[in-house]
């Protein structure tokens, strides 16, 4: 079985997180917005990890 291309550090998406949580929390907005915000910056890594699976045969969803 061939190497994938492209791997996903596990740390590295835990420190995406990270780093949205606490941007996110030092920005002080209502609820709303809060929610709004995380869900789509939830929303492009989830694209972006789906991108680069297809384009470098990462397997996330085996």
């Amino acid at each position: 079985m061939p190497e994938p291309a492209f791997f996903v550090n596990p740390a590295f998406i835990q420190s995406l997180f990270d780093a949205q949580h606490d941007l996110l929390s030092q920005i002080q907005m209502d609820d709303m917005s809060l929610i709004a915000v995380g869900l789509v910056i939830g929303l492009i890594i989830i694209v972006v990890v789906v991108l680069m699976s297809m384009v470098g045969g990462l397997h996330v969803f085996d």
